[in-house]
């Protein structure tokens, strides 16, 4: 029996999700910034299981004035290396305003996983974002 397969059957017995659970654990970033001007973030992405690696992915950040991505497309993405269980991951780097981005209130988003690559145990706990102001 291999070692991951050995993992699932522990996991199931004991009660625990038998797959990874990636989410980001927090986004953190300028809270105001210009168009067309560069920002620093950061995000740290974590693997909530208790006995199970996450393998490599991808992480898509997006600059939004409401908390729905639908129809955008992600300013960046950055990878994501294996994340064991119970650990985290931190990423740090820049995005540009866009020209164009609407001014006043707007939110980085950050989704792990997307595009999705691994099979986890909770698909809907993969969003954080945070708050910034787009000055023209």
């Amino acid at each position: 029996m291999k070692y991951q397969t050995v993992l699932v059957v522990v996991a199931a017995l004991a009660g625990l999700a038998p797959s990874p659970d990636l989410a980001v654990h927090s986004v953190t970033g300028t809270n105001a910034a210009s168009r067309s001007s560069s920002i620093t973030i950061s995000d740290v992405t974590t693997n909530r299981a208790a006995l199970i690696k996450a393998l490599p992915s991808t992480s898509s950040i997006y600059l939004t004035n409401a908390l729905n991505i639908t129809g955008l497309a992600a300013l960046t993405t950055h990878n994501v290396g294996t994340i064991n269980p119970n650990r985290s991951e931190s990423w740090s780097g820049s995005i540009t305003i866009p020209a164009n981005q609407t001014t006043g209130a707007s939110y980085v988003i950050v989704v792990c996983d997307k595009p999705p690559a691994v099979t986890e145990s909770d698909e809907n706990n993969n969003t954080n974002y945070y708050a910034i102001t787009i000055n023209p």
